[in-house]
């Protein structure tokens, strides 16, 4: 089983686009990675497939907090 993954230029994109925004610490040895797999949440639905979020993950490897943002909130289009 393969899993969906952003490509180089989606990564540079997404960090681009979270470091351009005034966002606040975590801690105070911030060290940021993003995931570079494409997550999915699934929407409860009574049909199949049912409607889903592509979610992109970052986690600190100081501290270990991990955050997720809408894939589509930051214009990203993940490979298929």
């Amino acid at each position: 089983m393969n899993t969906m993954k952003f490509s180089e230029n989606q990564l540079h994109e997404i960090r681009n686009k979270l470091m351009s925004e005034n966002r606040p610490l975590c801690c105070d040895n911030q060290q940021v990675a993003i995931n570079p797999d494409v997550f999915k949440l699934d929407v409860v639905s009574d049909t199949l497939p049912g409607p889903y979020a592509e979610l992109v993950m970052t986690e600190c490897q100081n501290c270990g907090e991990a955050k997720i943002y809408s894939a589509k909130s930051l214009n990203i289009t993940p490979n298929n």
